[in-house]
């Protein structure tokens, strides 16, 4: 890739969304840890000299940001592709299971949550042994078991008025309406 193909910050973009966009970039790279699946002892350097260490904590940093970012503006897709891509560099981050089970609440899938949290337990159990689950964050266990949010509740309606959103347009059908007051928010269904 040359140089321009990305700019590094859109010209009509705030800070904050020019960090989330690089940090989307960076991210879509990421397939696995960093230099693996090298043959021999090609990368032994990248080891010894503390590069994969810097680039895990890098890219585990940066996919955390951008769940935390994509939660807050209720967008759990990208907040569970962000959680995916930190998991695929450090298997047993628990912070990035947390985002995982977040969005999964976000977007109402509790199987999701429960699948989430036994991959953590299993992935934990597989590398530190069947004591670690022990040891988990209070606030991983509290994620894994947070309800999810109450479906959306309908439009209020008062008897045979109907609400309506703004007072100065009439209904579909101004026939069969007649308004109230010029100051109500209520209309009364005519005949």
């Amino acid at each position: 890739m040359g140089p321009g193909l990305y700019p590094a910050r859109p010209p009509t973009a705030t800070p904050v969304v020019a960090g989330c966009i690089i940090r989307f970039r960076t991210l879509d790279l990421v397939t696995g840890p960093p230099f693996t699946g090298a043959t021999g002892h090609g990368y032994s350097w990248a080891h010894t000299e503390g590069v994969v260490r810097h680039a895990t904590i890098a890219i585990d940093n940066a996919a955390h940001q951008l769940a935390d970012h994509a939660l807050n503006r209720d967008d759990p897709p990208t907040a569970t592709w962000a959680a995916r891509k930190g998991i695929l560099v450090t298997r047993s981050c628990e912070q990035c299971y947390r985002n995982l089970m977040a969005a999964d609440v976000a977007a109402n899938n509790p199987t999701a949550v429960e699948a989430a949290y036994q991959q953590l337990l299993a992935t934990i159990t597989a590398d530190d042994g069947p004591d670690a689950t022990d040891h988990l964050d209070p606030e991983t266990t509290a994620a894994a078991r947070t309800p999810p949010p109450p479906p959306p509740t309908p439009p209020l309606t008062m008897g045979r008025y109907l609400p309506i959103t703004n007072p100065y347009e009439p209904p579909s059908d101004p026939g069969r309406f007649k308004m109230l007051s010029n100051r109500s928010l209520r209309w009364r269904i005519v005949g």
